[in-house]
């Protein structure tokens, strides 16, 4: 069999080189091993038992995304834009009540 390689873009599989197929030759494209794509797999994903227990292991051990004092932060955040859309609610009703007379 004669491969040649390309990319998927746009809906369209563009080869890095042309073929010297005949017009009308039957093709089968797959996704190369090699792709990592996005995030993890299904069919990789450890559902249960010892796998899961490994999984959860690296889990474990990765470092937090934000530092106290940013979660903090983003809490607070939280916080304040919750209290903004409280203290709004009624006008903002109101606005949407005009809208359907």
């Amino acid at each position: 069999m004669i491969a040649i390689p390309g990319t998927y873009r746009d809906g369209k599989v563009i080869l890095n080189a042309p073929p010297d197929w005949q017009d009308g030759a039957s093709v089968r494209v797959e996704l190369d091993s090699d792709y990592v794509g996005v995030g993890m797999r299904e069919e990789d994903f450890p559902l249960e038992g010892k796998r899961l227990a490994e999984w959860m292991k690296k889990v474990d051990v990765l470092e937090p995304f934000l530092t106290p004092a940013e979660e903090a932060a983003w809490e607070a955040a939280l916080e304040e834009d919750k209290a903004h859309a409280m203290a709004n609610l009624e006008k903002e009703i109101a606005d949407v009540e005009q809208l359907f007379p």
